[in-house]
């Protein structure tokens, strides 16, 4: 359910009317309970949970399945809640490993990553060989989760369940890997490409050159030395990809121009679309994307932007 803040409404010729909204800020996304939401709305048709976290975690399940993700997401955290008294180790583990998939999906990583830390600081609880371990403290496995280093001194993949592996070192890929060597199994990377899996898990590379700005073109990347003809110089992953479902019709979207009256369909819109999610739920990569793109232009005026806080955007 929608709230809109600033409607502006036009009458159709072919009847009806259509709502316009100018801008992202101007949309909210209501929870169900909210007190907004009028009392013969509040209950929603598709959720049969009770009042048990098994009875959420199976509807989350079927909100997957469905592709409806975030009834997936607030399913799992109706679940996640029931267990704050209970505290029982295996359906917590379970629930935070189920919503932190569900947040990949949504690109929201930064919250994947806190659900991963929290599964396996319980994991690492119930576990009598790791009680006395750094994987009991959740923060300690979200900063090695966003360190963008293959290192693990604390050995903690090693340490961990395969299916809580596996989500860590996505998580660490999509956040971003770097490396300082241009060594790269290409056989195995490609291996790993499917059709439900576009993105490739390799860490970036860049070896000597540096950004800087010219007199007269804007920024530019420099090399630092001389290299030799089929050096590595750069490699890196794309920051967001056009769609993950290929077949998923449901993501169908355009992207409008308002100057010119156009309309882009896919990919180019879903590129855009990931491109503002990504922004939007991730603060651990929002500086350094900016960073990028203004060339400085936030700090020539003297503005400055906290970590975490939301960047002025347009979109």
């Amino acid at each position: 359910m929608l709230a809109i803040k600033q409607p502006c409404w036009t009458r159709l010729l072919s009847g009806g009317y259509q709502i316009r909204v100018d801008h992202p800020s101007d949309v909210s996304l209501l929870n169900l309970n909210d007190i907004l939401v009028p009392d013969s709305f509040r209950t929603s048709p598709h959720y049969s949970g009770g009042d048990e976290n098994s009875d959420w975690k199976r509807e989350g399940d079927i909100m997957f399945l469905k592709k409806k993700f975030r009834r997936a997401l607030d399913c799992y955290s109706k679940g996640l809640d029931q267990l704050i008294d209970n505290k029982l180790s295996s359906a917590t583990i379970d629930l935070y490993r189920k919503r932190c998939g569900v947040n990949i999906v949504l690109l929201r990583l930064d919250d994947a990553a806190q659900d991963l830390a929290s599964a396996i600081a319980a994991y690492a609880s119930s576990t009598p060989s790791l009680s006395n371990s750094a994987l009991k403290s959740a923060s300690s496995v979200n900063a090695w989760l966003h360190d963008h280093a293959t290192d693990d001194p604390d050995r903690i993949a090693n340490q961990i369940p395969r299916h809580l592996k596996e989500l860590s070192a996505r998580i660490k890929f999509d956040l971003g890997v770097y490396q300082s060597e241009p060594s790269y199994n290409l056989p195995l990377i490609s291996s790993r490409v499917g059709p439900l899996t576009l993105h490739v898990d390799a860490a970036n590379y860049v070896s000597d050159t540096e950004v800087r700005s010219t007199q007269a073109h804007g920024r530019g990347l420099f090399a630092k030395r001389a290299f030799k003809a089929g050096e590595l110089v750069c490699a890196e992953k794309a920051f967001v990809l056009p769609g993950y479902f290929i077949q998923d019709r449901s993501s169908d979207c355009l992207l409008y121009s308002l100057g010119d009256g156009t309309a882009s369909p896919r990919p180019g819109a879903l590129l855009f679309k990931e491109l503002v999610q990504k922004l939007r739920w991730n603060a651990s990569v929002r500086k350094e994307f900016f960073a990028l793109d203004d060339g400085g232009y936030w700090q020539r005026h003297g503005w400055k932007i906290d970590q975490g806080e939301d960047v002025p955007l347009d979109v």
